[in-house]
């Protein structure tokens, strides 16, 4: 699930965006949780570091989109903000906040989807970091964090449940809790860690992931509950 906020005034203007983001997701195979700002200071306000690209008007009210994003970044340096503006003359200034692209308003679909594109090519480098995993020989390889499903502490081995498998290795699941801290995964017993990415649904006191049903610890139920909702966007 890719985070995305939308800080323009125009109703119209971020009603397309949304249409775009929602019409690139169909295509693509793409799930976008989408929040709407009208106003910069509320977003700014609001701000928690959870996203993962905004695209940002110019012209706003109270401050322009370069002040804004100016703010932005003494909180996010991560963040990927797409300028989207009729003010081509202000857009290519993007550099002193370290701006990702812009678009151009009236804007297109076609020119939405390429700088769209190319955000999410440069998310899936940044958010694909590797876990060094310790074989039973002594080796190391890594894991890629997006391709792990969870990882499951069984006969003091880890077993690391991923889109290509299942690899076991040595190490401590405690560890690996605080490894993740902020990376979308949550610990839902003392069992698993699982990443909130693949969590399609919560049943009771089972998650299914990636089609694997696991126990929630009860006293964990009401923390989990939060930071899955945290994590798609919502309140618990």
């Amino acid at each position: 699930m890719i985070r995305v906020a939308i800080v323009e005034d125009d109703e119209k203007d971020s009603a397309l965006l949304e249409k775009y983001l929602a019409e690139y997701g169909k295509e693509n195979g793409e799930a976008f949780s989408v929040d709407v700002f009208a106003d910069p200071l509320v977003f700014l306000d609001k701000y928690d570091a959870s996203y993962d690209i905004v695209f940002m008007d110019i012209e706003l009210p109270d401050m322009n989109g370069m002040q804004a994003s100016a703010r932005l970044r003494k909180t996010d340096e991560d963040v990927m903000i797409i300028f989207v503006t009729n003010m081509a003359q202000f857009a290519v200034k993007g550099y002193e906040v370290d701006a990702f692209d812009f678009v151009i308003k009236p804007v297109a679909y076609n020119d939405f989807a390429i700088r769209l594109r190319r955000a999410l090519r440069r998310l899936s480098r940044r958010a694909d970091l590797g876990l060094r995993v310790k074989d039973y020989d002594g080796s190391m390889r890594i894991v890629g964090i997006t391709s792990v499903y969870y990882i499951e502490v069984a006969d003091h081995s880890l077993k690391y449940h991923t889109d290509a498998g299942v690899t076991e290795s040595r190490g401590r699941l405690d560890d690996l809790e605080k490894t993740l801290e902020g990376k979308g995964f949550f610990r839902c017993n003392r069992c698993y860690l699982v990443n909130l990415r693949y969590v399609t649904s919560v049943e009771g006191e089972d998650l299914v992931v990636a089609g694997d049903r696991l126990k929630i610890a009860r006293p964990r139920k009401k923390e989990f509950m939060k930071a899955f909702a945290a994590y798609y966007g919502g309140s618990a």
